[in-house]
């Protein structure tokens, strides 16, 4: 919390000392144009493709850059170094624009990077805002906290000032044509190749000078393990295949599960994920895996449900989503549906493990095993040994408990060696 709040103040200091050098517009320039796909949530994979792309840039090849946006938001930290990062670029004196796609967002988290900006442009049908960085849980110093950072920003690039805090204060939400008028953005485009025209930064998207960059590999791996539900269901259903394992003896099973619970471990301690959803998450497990010692399924389905109210708990609690975004929110309807569907799995799963308890419980009928228990009739004494009758097929026997057995005589078959029986009296 101290160090986040000491960020956004380093951040400020930083417009303020700067005065936001290279701020002038990039018209006519035939250096290279960089555009940022950024099409996703505010996150450590974002964060990671924000770093990778603008650190290494220089005024000498690159006149601009151009943040493509369409996010609904998301953590509050990774949104911060994002801001740092777009700073350190307008620094270089490099001039960064922010252009929020056709019916696409700049939500919570993505309204502060929009905002840390040089200018920026909306497309028609598009919307900026709310801001409040509480959603889940938070304080009043931390709202604080993004007030004033809102307002320098705001301050810093010409914005006004009251319409950005009011995305703060009220969760205000602006069309395109209501933040223009309120001097919140700097212009309106239809698209974004119209943009580059309209700024004259470039003909079209498809110019030479425009370099269009979108998240590789490992910022799309880093963006699939921030997701908090996403990590809590790989630890469960990676207990889930342990478990299983136990009772097929096959390890592929078991080498699977432990793979996803490190992944999903790997994945909350990325994004800081509350100790009380860990602890949800850990009951969960210990209940999944005590299944194999009751046996009737109930440990298991109680487990799973633990487990899944602790992916829904390992959410931060300082993070920012538009509310009208609920997709990209840990409690969307999708989300919600995975877990019924997990919870439904589970009832499956414990059906299927009853099966397999009964079937490892019944005695085989072929073979000698399936004479165990069984009665044979003696055909020649037994004094040990001898031979007997058993539907009608003659094996060899021996007598494993008293002197002799009588031919006619009904004896029990206890066991075998090879291809002997050891049969006692009745």
């Amino acid at each position: 919390m101290a160090s986040r709040i000491l960020l956004i103040l380093g951040i400020i200091a930083l417009l303020l000392a700067t005065g936001l050098a290279g701020t002038a517009h990039a018209s006519g320039t035939q250096k290279q144009v960089v555009v940022l796909n950024f099409q996703e949530a505010v996150d450590p994979g974002s964060a990671a493709f924000f770093k990778s792309s603008l650190l290494g840039l220089t005024p000498s090849t690159v006149g601009a850059v151009v943040i493509n946006m369409n996010t609904p938001g998301g953590y509050i930290s990774e949104m911060l170094q994002m801001i740092s990062y777009i700073n350190q670029t307008e620094l270089k004196g490099i001039p960064v624009y922010t252009y929020v796609d056709p019916s696409g967002l700049a939500s919570s988290a993505g309204s502060y990077i929009a905002m840390a900006s040089d200018y920026v442009f909306m497309g028609p049908g598009s919307s900026i805002g709310p801001s409040s960085p509480v959603v889940l849980g938070g304080s009043s110093s931390e709202t604080t906290a993004m007030m004033q950072l809102m307002t320098s920003l705001a301050s810093s690039h010409g914005k006004n000032v009251t319409a950005a805090l009011s995305m703060i204060i009220s969760e205000a939400t602006y069309s395109s044509t209501q933040a223009l008028a309120l001097n919140l953005i700097d212009g309106q485009a239809n698209n974004l190749s119209a943009f580059l025209q309209i700024e004259g930064l470039a003909s079209s998207l498809n110019a030479p000078n425009v370099v269009v960059m979108n998240p590789n590999t490992y910022d799309n791996f880093l963006t699939f393990l921030s997701n908090s539900f996403v990590d809590g269901i790989l630890i469960t259903i990676g207990v889930l295949a342990i478990l299983l394992d136990i009772y097929h003896g096959s390890i592929i099973l078991s080498v699977v599960g432990l793979i996803m619970i490190g992944l999903g471990l790997i994945g909350a301690e990325i994004i800081g994920a509350p100790f009380i959803g860990m602890i949800f998450l850990i009951i969960g497990a210990a209940l999944i895996l005590f299944e194999f010692k009751t046996g009737h399924g109930f440990m298991m389905i109680s487990g799973i449900v633990v487990s899944v109210i602790g992916a829904f708990l390992l959410t931060p609690s300082y993070i920012t989503y538009s509310p009208s975004a609920s997709s990209s929110s840990p409690f969307s309807e999708g989300n919600l549906f995975v877990a019924a569907g997990i919870i439904i799995v589970a009832f499956m799963v414990a059906y299927y493990l009853q099966y397999i308890i009964r079937s490892l419980g019944k005695k085989k009928y072929t073979g000698l095993e399936g004479m165990i228990g069984q009665q044979v009739e003696v055909k020649e004494e037994l004094i040990p040994e001898g031979w007997v009758s058993y539907e009608g097929q003659r094996w060899k026997a021996r007598l494993i408990s008293g002197d002799k057995a009588v031919v006619g005589e009904k004896v029990i078959v206890r066991s075998n060696e090879g291809l002997t029986l050891l049969v006692e009296k009745k």
